[in-house]
């Protein structure tokens, strides 16, 4: 999640007022099993961009980069 912390990351999440949401799978709550299994995804990390009501979440690369990041949020702001 490093491509998360870089600060042109940081900034689009700032102008585009987005909310990071973490969820801790240590312990294999079964709320995030759920929630992961919405996304047809089993395991972590698992990266969703949730856009503004009616627009389709999108699940991001396991390996993100800051381009992925910034330019789904741009994508889900318009």
């Amino acid at each position: 999640a490093i491509a998360l912390e870089k600060d042109s990351v940081m900034n689009a999440f700032k102008k585009f007022d987005v909310q990071l949401f973490r969820a801790d799978w240590t312990n294999q709550n079964g709320a995030i099993t759920r929630a992961l299994e919405s996304y047809g995804r089993s395991s972590v990390p698992t990266n969703v961009i949730l856009g503004p009501m009616g627009k389709e979440a999108k699940v991001l690369p396991t390996i993100l980069t800051p381009f992925d990041v910034i330019s789904n949020i741009e994508a889900r702001s318009k």
